[in-house]
């Protein structure tokens, strides 16, 4: 199994895991780190050279090689010029895996694309993460604001597209974080993020990715445990999917039986967001609409339900 990774001064490292049978064959599955090398680009013949000499020097021979598990990328199984390609010719009979964990996240997060409203809510993520980072004095504020409302005090994270768990984790935190977030903004006067963040579908994309993301999070989890039943992924699967359908799409209530957008609905019926912290201060932020078709809050809603099923 192998993957590209950059470290923090740019050079570009080729990661190398082994799987294999102990005892002749007989014995248990193991799965072992076997070490780092470096590659001077990411071209499938400078990948195929490293991976070739490093099994080489470790003493391994290529013709018991049986498969090779790979990210899906073309520098990897291009049929011309991919490192596969090469390592056939040594290995005619060898299979190529391209890693179900990576194809699920690789899925996850092409599903937003075709949506702006989704993709906003990464671009608002993003911006609570700088700007709260940025500033010490800052940070130190919303700690204090978390514990005076008390929330559970968790630092603000930002989406990685190379970690496959990132953005389902970064969406549950910021749900968490946002009473706290828009009092702040709002706080400090800064109106334009205030209003974003105030907005009625950026906060119900939030929430229902939360929800989603969350469910597929725990699939790509399962999907690595170190031992697994090999026949029991596509039922996994299956049940997941289910889920999703049951949740979002075969429901009289779109939603019914989600955690976050659920709670969302509820306290949003009335066109605000309100908490009440420890000390009996009361927190309300109003919620911004579609303002200049005048559309119905009714309405609003319900063109978010039709986007939500189309993502989910």
């Amino acid at each position: 199994m192998i993957d590209e990774s950059t470290d923090r001064s740019l050079e570009l490292h080729l990661i190398i895991y082994c799987v294999y049978l102990t005892h002749g064959g007989r014995g248990k599955r193991i799965s072992e780190f076997m070490g780092i090398t470096c590659i001077n680009d990411g071209r499938g013949k400078t990948i195929y050279d490293a991976v070739k000499s490093f099994l080489i020097d470790k003493g391994f021979d290529l013709q018991k090689l049986i498969r090779i598990a790979t990210d899906g990328a073309s520098a990897m199984i291009g049929s011309e010029i991919g490192m596969i390609s090469f390592l056939k010719k040594d290995c005619p009979s060898l299979i190529a895996i391209h890693c179900i964990a990576h194809r699920e996240a690789l899925a996850i997060a092409d599903a937003s694309k075709g949506f702006a409203n989704l993709l906003n809510v990464e671009k608002l993520a993003n911006k609570v993460y700088s700007w709260i980072n940025n500033s010490s004095k800052r940070n130190k504020e919303l700690m204090e604001l978390l514990e005076l409302m008390e929330l559970d005090a968790n630092r603000v994270l930002q989406v990685h597209s190379i970690r496959w768990l990132s953005r389902g984790q970064v969406m549950i935190r910021l749900v968490s974080l946002m009473p706290a977030i828009l009092t702040l903004w709002k706080k400090d006067k800064m109106q334009d993020w205030y209003m974003k963040g105030c907005n009625f579908v950026t906060l119900f994309c939030l929430h229902l990715l939360a929800d989603v993301l969350k469910v597929v999070n725990a699939l790509n989890q399962k999907l690595q445990e170190d031992i697994i039943d090999l026949t029991s992924i596509s039922t996994t699967i299956d049940i997941t999917i289910r889920k999703l359908y049951r949740t979002y799409i075969n429901c009289e209530n779109f939603g019914n039986g989600s955690f976050y957008l659920t709670a969302f609905l509820n306290c949003s019926r009335y066109g605000y967001l309100e908490l009440k912290d420890s000390d009996g201060c009361l927190y309300r932020h109003e919620l911004i609409y579609d303002a200049e078709m005048r559309i119905h809050m009714d309405g609003v809603l319900q063109r978010c339900i039709m986007m939500g099923k189309n993502y989910v």
